[in-house]
Parts: structure tokens; sequence; C-alpha cells
């Protein structure tokens, strides 16, 4: 049974999580590979194209939950995915046709072309913004867990519960299924073929009759396919620019020779923090030496992800559902960016982080922690002292 629990344990921590993040990436390099060897550029704003098309995406599946459209378990986005993958093409046909179309007429050098792409990632990210705004976005869309750890451990008796998730089954089966997709379309197909022909040498193309318009105009509308569908909620990022100081209020007319940037950065995987910290140092060297100037980052690790342990996470779950009745009690409760001081505890103990929920929507203690609103429910008293006395009675019962 040690064996098994330890089997278990890998797939749940290990396997899984590896598999599902790198087939997202995968999805994700895929399209920057193909803008790089059809194109000759690497596309600083392929990022920013994912962004666009999740938020689309994001848009038509809070539409059609709105007007009681769904497929029942799978998540609601498979539905609007289409529409994500279409709007996201047409911006970039259509970056395309105002900025890289004309680097490509003047065979401009590469590094003018990935210069021109930081302006371009600056624009998208304004667009995407100005479409779906800058705060936290939650809402539930199908199942969560095609296998759930508690339903995993009834069935099997085991210790250690076994949990996929949707988006995790999906990425992976996503991934392989575009990966063998594009595979066919490059070697098959006629237009495939073209682009391979116009990567390996645009000139001997052109000669055989290869028209260049529509083979830039596929390649972008694939890499608009796989940006849109290479993004998952889990392994976002929040970037959060909090204070800019440059010059002196008493030298108003003085060009200050410097200028300084403070903000944050959250993720929940530490894989996501690393791609982040190596993208941050390459963008802004990058833009400083398109302007002739420089930059440093110092980028500094603060505070980790707040990550429960699932036996302490399913005991503290019983006690509160003992309290309040299993209806009160959200065991999967979405991914937060807040930040947390018990998630250095986590990394030292296993434990549990619970939140007592203090208040109802634009009612008493709706606004979150650090909010200049924010106005703590005494009425919640109560129920945080029963529930750690809760916690203790259950974990170190009386002897009689």
């Amino acid at each position: 049974m040690d064996f098994l629990n330890a089997i278990v344990a890998l797939l749940n921590f290990v396997i899984i999580p590896a598999a599902a993040y790198g087939a997202q990436l995968a999805l994700g390099a895929l399209g920057v590979t193909l803008i790089y060897g059809v194109l000759r550029f690497s596309n600083f704003a392929h990022g920013d194209t994912m962004a666009f098309g999740t938020a689309v995406v994001i848009l038509f599946t809070w539409w059609f939950q709105s007007i009681g459209i769904s497929l029942g378990p799978l998540p609601t986005a498979l539905l609007a995915l289409p529409f994500g993958i279409f709007f996201t093409a047409l911006l970039v046909l259509a970056t395309d046709r105002m900025v890289y179309r004309h680097y490509r007429k003047v065979r401009a050098k590469p590094v003018i072309v990935v210069i021109a792409s930081m302006g371009v990632m600056f624009i998208m990210s304004g667009i995407t913004r100005f479409l779906i705004g800058v705060e936290e976005i939650r809402f539930t869309d199908g199942a969560k867990f095609v296998i759930e750890a508690n339903s995993f451990k009834q069935s099997t008796g085991l210790a250690e519960g076994l949990a996929l998730r949707t988006t995790q089954l999906l990425t992976i089966v996503t991934a392989a299924l575009v990966v063998a997709a594009l595979f066919w379309f490059l070697n098959r197909t006629r237009t495939g073929k073209s682009m391979r022909a116009f990567s390996d040498n645009e000139d001997l193309a052109l000669l055989s009759g290869i028209n260049p318009d529509r083979v830039v105009a596929v390649t972008w509308i694939i890499v608009a396919a796989l940006a849109t569908t290479a993004v998952r909620a889990v392994d976002s990022a929040v970037i959060s620019v909090c204070a800019m100081h440059a010059g002196d209020p008493g030298a108003m007319s003085v060009i200050p020779g410097k200028a300084t940037l403070v903000g944050t950065v959250r993720t929940f995987n530490p894989e996501v923090q690393d791609m982040v910290e190596r993208r941050l140092n390459e963008l802004c060297g990058a833009v400083a030496l398109g302007f002739g100037a420089t930059a440093a980052v110092h980028y500094e690790r603060i505070y980790p992800a707040t990550i429960n342990s699932s036996a302490e996470s399913d005991f503290a779950a019983s006690v509160a559902e003992s309290l309040v009745g299993t209806e009160h009690v959200i065991r999967d409760l979405d991914p937060s960016m807040g930040s947390e001081d018990f998630a250095f505890m986590l990394q030292v103990k296993p434990g549990a982080y619970l939140r007592i929920g203090q208040g109802a929507e634009n009612g008493v203690g709706s606004c979150y922690l650090h909010n200049t609103r924010y106005d703590f429910n005494d009425d919640i008293l109560p129920l945080g002292a029963a529930l750690h006395a809760g916690l203790v009675e259950q974990s170190m019962p009386l002897s009689v």
C-alpha cells in the first residue's frame, strides 16, 4: 500500500502537473517557433496575443453562461474558443498589415522588427486591459475535477488521494491533438509545404510561384489559434507596477537622468515565476536599448504561493462541515493571487489555510484586505472561535 500511495503522490505532485504545464508550454512555443521560422523574427508580443485571446474567450464564456448555454461538466470556454481564435486572428492579421508588412517590404534587419514587436506588445496589452479590465477575475465554468481526491480515496482505500483537474486533462489532450494536426498540416498539405519552403529559402520559394501573402496570413492564423488555446488560468501571473519615481518636484525644469519603477509579481507555480523573472530582464533591457538607455532589474523573491497539504485540508473541511453543514463549505476554492505569511509555515510543516467568508458581495465586509474601505465583520467572530475550537477538539480529543 505504501508503494501505491507513493505512486499516487508522484502522479499528483510531479507527473500530472508537469505534463499539463509542459503541454501548455508546447502550445505557446509552437506559436513563437512558427513566427521565428517563417517570418524570421522573435515576436515579443506573443504573450499579449495569448492574453487577448484569453480575454475574448472569457467574454464569450460569460455571455454563453448568461443565456444558459453550457457543455455540462465540460468548460463552456470550449464553445467560446473558436470565437477567441477568430478575433485573435483578425487582430494579428491587422497588426501584420499595419506594422510588420512594411518591414518585410524594406527587408529590415531582424532587430528592427523585434523592437517593433515590443511596441505592438504594449498596444496589445492596452487593448486587452481595455476589454476586460485589470482586476482579478473568478468564475465557475464546468466541473473542476475529472478525478476528485476524496472520491478516489474512498473508492480505492488508499491514504493518498489522486486529483485530476478538468483543465489539466484538456490541456494535455489538446496539446497532443494540436501537435499531431500541425505536423500533418505542415507535411501533408500544399499550404504547409509552401510554409516550409518559404521558411527554408524565401527567394527560391517566390521563384517557385508561392504566394508570400498567403503564407504569412496562414502563419498568423495558426499562431492565433495556438496562442488562444495555450493559456490556463492556474499558470497566470499578476504583475503590478505600484510606484514610479523620476526627478525632483523642486527641479521641475530638469529632465531626470534615471527613473525607478517598483512593483510585485504573483504566480501560483514556481516555473511561471522563473519565466516572468527571465522575461522581465529580457524586456527591460531590450526596451531600454531601443531608446538608447540602459535598465537594471532587481528581482527579489519574498512570498511563495500558499499551498495547502491534502490531509490537513480534508480534516479542516470536515470540521467546518460539522459546524455549518456540507452545503456551506467549499472544498475546491479557486486559487487567489493574494500573498500570505502562512505560506512560509506551509513550506516547513503540513497544514491548511482556510477562509471563513466574512461578508456578502456589496454588503458588510465585502472588501478584501488592504483596501481603504475594508471593514471587519464582527458577526463572524463566534464562527471563527467555534472553528478553532473544533479543530483542537477533533485533532486532540480528551481521553475518557
